[in-house]
C-alpha cells in the first residue's frame, strides 16, 4: 500500500510513519539511539505535525535511503518489522526498501518478526517473497527466533508455510532443545506432535534432558522421562545432565536427577565429576550440595587438576568458590601433571591476589622453577621445540618469568620466539598478562610481534588491562597499538578492564589517552552493560561517573537492567535512571 496525502485516510497513516521517522531522526540527532543516516535519495514530502514543524522541516530536508542502516546493520524495515507496523512496512517497500535485508549479524525482517511472534509481518513479508528459512550467521531461522520467546502461534504459522521444526543452529540446537532449555513444555508437545525428534543432541552432544536441567526445569525434566529419554545420557565429552544442572546451580534438579535414580558419581571422559562443572562456574551451593552426597573435594582431573584450578579460572563468584574449597581443606599451591598451579594458569588477577595472600607460590618463581625443571629436561635430549598439551613451548615459561637469559639461550636453539600455543597466546602476550615487560622488550627487539592476537583477538593492550598494570599499558602504547583496538568480539581494552576484576587505574589510563568508554561491542553492548552481567557494580559506578548510559540498549533490544538476574545491579540501576520498560528503538513504535 503506498501512502498517499490526496485525502483524510492517507493522511492519517502518512503522519504515523512520520512520526516514526521523525523520532528516529531526532533521537539520532542528539545521540539517543544509534541511527546513522549516511545519504541517497531525497525523503519524500511529510505531512507536518503541530508544533512540530521546524523538526519537520529539518527531517525533510534530509536525504536518505529506505535501505540505510544503524550501528547493528538494520533497516528501517526490520525495525518495522519487528514491531508489527505493516503501515510502515508498505510505505518503506513502495520507496524501495529490501524485504530480505540482512543485519550485521545476518538477521532478516522476517527473524525481528518472527522473534516478536508478530504473523501479520510475517505473512505479509512472505506475500513480497522474504525467506522463512532464512539463516543468519550463527544458523538460527525464523522458527528459531519464534521459539526463542515462546511464539507457539507464530511457530504454527511458519510450519504451515513449510518451515521445519528440526531445524537446526549451527551448535545443533533445535526448536525442541531450545523449548527444553527454557522450560516451555506444552510448545514440546506441540512439536513432537509435528514430527519434532525427542532423542535430538546437541553438537556436544547434549540431549534435551541436559538442555532442560541446565534451565532447572523439572517439569521439563519428568516429562521427557516419561517420554523414554535418558536421565544419564553422556555427551559428546562423557557429562551427563547433572553437569548441566550443577553448572546451572540448581540443587533442586539435582536432588530430583539423584530421586530418579542418576549416577551422582559420574565422571566426563577427562575424569572431571559434577563438581567441577560448579567450580567452574562459581556455584558454591551445587558444590556444597554435592559434597553432602558423598563427593571427594580433593578429587583431580585426567590432567592432575583438582577443583581449586576450576575455581580460580570460572567467570564468577572465583573468591567465594575459592573461600569454600579452602575450608573444606583444598591445596591452593597444588600441582598438575604438568607442574602448573592454579596461580600460574588463572587469567584472573583478583584470583591471583587471593591465592598469593593463602599462601600461593608466586607465579613467576613458579614459572622460572618450571623453566629449571624443563631446562634439566632438555640436557637429557628434550627438544627445545617441544611443546606441552597447551601448545606451550619454554619460551613462553622463559617470558613470563623474565628469563632474558634463558630467552637468548633458546633464541640461539632456534626456538621460535614468536610461537603461539593452541589458544593463540605468543610469549608476547604471555608476558604482557604478568607484568614482564623486561620480556616484552627483549622480545620485540628480536622481532616479535608486539601487535599479536590470541584466538579470541585480544592484543597486549586488552591483556595488560585486564591486569591493571599501567605501566605496561603505557609500554604497549608507545609500541603503537591503539588503545581502542578491538577483538574479535568487538571488545576493546576498556571491556577487559572492567571484567573479572574492576581496575580503576586501567580506565583512568585508557580514558586519558583517548580510549573511548561508549564502544560497543558486536552484541551492541557497552562496558558498562558488560560490568552488569558480571555485577562490577563499582565498575558500574565509575563508568556512570564518566558519563556512561545506564539505559543502553543492546542488539536484542535489551538495557542492562533488563540482562541482569542480579538484584544488588537490579537495584543500583533503578537508583541510577535505569528504566524497567523496554527502551531503544522497540519503544518508537509503542
Amino acid at each position: 500500500m503506498s501512502i498517499q496525502q490526496n485525502d483524510g485516510g492517507g493522511a492519517k497513516t502518512n503522519r504515523r510513519v512520520f512520526v516514526f521517522i521523525l523520532l528516529v531522526a531526532v533521537l539520532a540527532a542528539v545521540g539517543g539511539v544509534v541511527v546513522v543516516w549516511r545519504g541517497g535519495t531525497a525523503a519524500p514530502p511529510l505531512v507536518p505535525l503541530p508544533a512540530s514543524e521546524a523538526v519537520a522541516e529539518w527531517v525533510g530536508a534530509q536525504k536518505f535511503s529506505p535501505n540505510e542502516t544503524n550501528r547493528r546493520g538494520q533497516t528501517l524495515m526490520h525495525l518495522a518489522a519487528e514491531q508489527g507496523r505493516i503501515d510502515v512496512m508498505e510505505w518503506l517497500a513502495s520507496h524501495g526498501a529490501d524485504v530480505s535485508a540482512k543485519d550485521d549479524y545476518g538477521y532478516t525482517p522476517m527473524h525481528e518478526a518472527a522473534h516478536q511472534g508478530r504473523m501479520d509481518a510475517m505473512a505479509w513479508l512472505k506475500s513480497r517473497g522474504a525467506d522463512i528459512n532464512a539463516r543468519v550467521g550463527g544458523g538460527q531461522t525464523p522458527m528459531l527466533s519464534a521459539t526463542w520467546d515462546g511464539h507457539l502461534e507464530a511457530m504454527k504459522w511458519l510450519k504451515s508455510q513449510g518451515a521445519d521444526v528440526n531445524t537446526r543452529d549451527n551448535g545443533g540446537q533445535t526448536p525442541m532443545y531450545l523449548s527444553a532449555s527454557r522450560g516451555r513444555v506444552e510448545i514440546m508437545k506441540w512439536l513432537v506432535s509435528e514430527g519434532a525428534n525427542i532423542n535430538v543432541r546437541d553438537n556436544a552432544g547434549r540431549t534435551l534432558m541436559s538442555a532442560a536441567a541446565w534451565g532447572g526445569h523439572i517439569e521439563v525434566m519428568a516429562w521427557l522421562q516419561a517420554q523414554g529419554v535418558d536421565i544419564d545420557a553422556k555427551s559428546t565429552d562423557g557429562e551427563t545432565p547433572l553437569f548441566s544442572a550443577a553448572w546451572g546451580g540448581h540443587v533442586e534438579v539435582m536432588e530430583w536427577l539423584r530421586d530418579q535414580g542418576a549416577d551422582i558419581h559420574a565422571k566426563g571422559y577427562d575424569g572431571r565429576t559434577a563438581m567441577f562443572a560448579a567450580a567452574r562456574v562459581g556455584r558454591v551451593n551445587a558444590l556444597t550440595w554435592l559434597k553432602e552426597q558423598g563427593l571427594d573435594v580433593g578429587v583431580t582431573d585426567n590432567a592432575g587438576q583438582t577443583l581449586m584450578f576450576a575455581a580460580a579460572a570460572a567467570f564468577r563468584d572465583r573468591i567465594e568458590t575459592m573461600e569454600w574449597l579452602a575450608e573444606q581443606g583444598a591445596d591452593v599451591d597444588a600441582r598438575d601433571n604438568d607442574g602448573m598451579t592454579p596461580l600460574v594458569l588463572t587469567e584472573h588477577e583478583d584470583a591471583k591476589a587471593w591465592l598469593r595472600s593463602h599462601g600461593a607460590q608466586d607465579d613467576a618463581a613458579t614459572a622460572a622453577r618450571l623453566f629449571e625443571k624443563w631446562a634439566d629436561q632438555e640436557a637429557k635430549g628434550l627438544r627445545v621445540n617441544e611443546q606441552d598439551e597447551y601448545g606451550r613451548t619454554l619460551v613462553h615459561v622463559a617470558a613470563t618469568s623474565g628469563r632474558i637469559d634463558a630467552l637468548k639461550w633458546l633464541k640461539e636453539q632456534g626456538v621460535d620466539i614468536d610461537a603461539a600455543d593452541k589458544y593463540g597466546f605468543t610469549p608476547m602476550l604471555v608476558a604482557a598478562n604478568w607484568g614482564q615487560v623486561a620480556s616484552m622488550t627483549w622480545l620485540k627487539d628480536h622481532g616479535a610481534d608486539v601487535h599479536a592476537a590470541n584466538v579470541a583477538g585480544d592484543t597486549v593492550m586488552h591483556q595488560a588491562a585486564s591486569s591493571g598494570m599501567v605501566y605496561v599499558m603505557e609500554w604497549v602504547k608507545d609500541q603503537g597499538v591503539d588503545v581502542n583496538v578491538r577483538n574479535k568480539q568487538g571488545q576493546t581494552p576498556v571491556f577487559t578492564a572492567v571484567e573479572g576484576n574492576f581496575h580503576a587505574q586501567s580506565l583512568a589510563w585508557l580514558l586519558k589517552n583517548g580510549a573511548n568508554i561508549h564502544a560497543r561491542d558486536n552484541d551492541a553492548r557497552t562496558p558498562l552493560f558488560h560490568a552488569a552481567m558480571r555485577r562490577q557494580v563499582e565498575a558500574m559506578q565509575w563508568l556512570k561517573d564518566h558519563g556512561a548510559d545506564v539505559n543502553v540498549v543492546d542488539k536484542n533490544g535489551r538495557t542492562p537492567l533488563e540482562s541482569t538476574l542480579d538484584e544488588a545491579v537490579k537495584k543500583w540501576l533503578r537508583a541510577n535512571g535505569a528504566r524497567d520498560t523496554r527502551t531503544g528503538i522497540g519503544r518508537l513504535f509503542e
